[in-house]
């Protein structure tokens, strides 16, 4: 029988032998990725518990991480789960957590959560998707490279709304994004590209003209990009 002060020895052997040190969590990441589990009314109804552990807490620290990764597979090309998570109050949870700079790899699977969630065209009208745009715009300043490019995504979708096409947040991610012209990766270069795209007709072209229109002979990457979408 195991004693409390058997724990250090047990873990030690763990580390030893590679054993997993979650294993419950591993058995509930197999059970949802089974169809009838994570399409069913069982991922659904744990929905609102998965989104009660995005709550930052002291004596549970990898629970966030867990429930951001769970949400995802079960957000994941399923358009019935997608409302559910967002009306559980997933939007707010994941911009406040975002907002404490988690590590880079929760970082980067929280944002591809928030762009999952945004494919659905009417979790972008929700009110708080322009809280979200503030943080993911937060993300492309200051997070990872597969955070970046994750949050450059979600705001992508975002871009299908015309209230956020034409707010002030819009204009704030016009840098972030033309920094990330100049990386040397075609599939990262066309999804910002596209991101640009989608913000035609609105306040986002005349603030180009103004701003970047005085640096088109430079032949950055940046502007020429930008040149042509300006005068497309």
């Amino acid at each position: 029988m195991l004693h409390e002060s058997d724990m250090p020895n047990v873990m030690d052997l763990s580390e030893e032998f590679s054993l997993v040190k979650n294993p419950d969590q591993l058995i509930l990441e197999r059970l949802f990725k089974m169809d009838e589990i994570g399409d069913g009314p069982i991922s659904q109804n744990t929905i609102p518990l998965l989104v009660d552990l995005l709550r930052p807490i002291p004596n549970r620290p990898g629970a966030p991480p867990f429930s951001v990764h769970l949400l995802t597979q079960i957000a994941h090309g399923n358009d019935t789960n997608k409302p559910l998570i967002a009306e559980a109050g997933t939007l707010d949870a994941l911009t406040k957590y975002l907002y404490l700079s988690p590590q880079d790899l929760t970082e980067a699977t929280a944002s591809e959560l928030l762009r999952i969630l945004f494919s659905n065209p009417d979790i972008v009208h929700y009110e708080s998707a322009l809280t979200c745009m503030n943080q993911l715009i937060a993300v492309l300043h200051l997070g990872s490279k597969g955070a970046r490019m994750s949050a450059a995504r979600a705001i992508d979708e975002l871009f299908d709304s015309k209230k956020i096409r034409d707010s002030e947040e819009s204009i704030k991610a016009i840098q972030p994004l033309a920094d990330m012209l100049d990386t040397p990766k075609e599939w990262c270069r066309k999804t910002v590209q596209y991101s640009f795209w989608e913000s035609k007709n609105s306040r986002i072209v005349n603030h180009l003209r103004i701003h970047w229109t005085p640096y088109k002979y430079s032949g950055s990457p940046q502007t020429k990009y930008i040149m042509t979408f300006i005068h497309h």
